[in-house]
């Protein structure tokens, strides 16, 4: 891991694992993909390695994979921002929001952190049938499983919000055959989820939440 040096307006990147003419000292800003040369930089404040650093033209490149880590935490981010203004909408308008989730069967679903145990609340669109609402561990096409579903199988008691109604429900993976018989069922009622479904190799859980007595 590259651990920060607090001196501002400069970052020091100290790998555990690098000689100290490996170490360097670069301005907070750095444009991913690119190599840029830096003037000497004189840092006379240690960084969490106790190291200073004194150093002449550096040329620092970020990799592909720090590229697209980057990338990641960006769209991450992006998506949380989108979540919680759908979150807001959703509970000022007693469930109903619009944009391109207008129209959709939404709810929202709040589990309990699988490693921090704090609340974690997200926006799902869900499955009525028969009486019981389902939900589908989609994550919006990606290759692994969504946190939350993470979340409700190490805590399975869940809190709903439908509508204008709270409530809370115990979480049930249902089995993989009743699974794909509402996957089914799902497109059939939601034709624009095809897209995401053609991009999914894996299984997608399909998670009964079974309200509370």
């Amino acid at each position: 891991m590259l651990a920060p040096c607090d001196r501002p307006g400069y970052t020091v990147y100290c790998n555990r694992l690098m000689s100290l003419q490996q170490r360097v000292a670069t301005p907070d800003r750095i444009w991913g993909g690119h190599t840029t040369e830096i003037p000497t930089l004189h840092l006379l404040e240690e960084c969490p390695m106790n190291v200073f650093l004194q150093t002449r033209h550096i040329q620092i490149s970020l990799t592909a994979s720090q590229k697209a880590e980057e990338d990641f935490m960006t769209e991450i981010q992006d998506l949380n921002n989108w979540d919680r203004q759908v979150i807001e909408e959703f509970r000022a308008k007693g469930g109903n929001v619009g944009g391109q989730l207008a129209n959709a069967p939404l709810l929202l679903l709040t589990t309990t952190g699988a490693k921090s145990g704090e609340p974690r609340t997200r926006p799902l669109v869900y499955l009525s049938e028969g009486g019981r609402i389902y939900i589908f561990a989609g994550n919006r096409g990606a290759s692994t499983n969504p946190g939350w579903y993470h979340n409700l199988v190490a805590y399975p008691d869940v809190l709903v919000e439908l509508g204008a109604e709270k409530f809370e429900a115990r979480a049930i993976v249902v089995d993989s055959a009743e699974g794909e018989r509402l996957g089914s069922i799902q497109l059939q009622k939601i034709p624009a989820l095809a897209s995401l479904q053609a991009k999914i190799t894996r299984k997608v859980p399909v998670v009964l939440l079974e309200r509370k007595k």
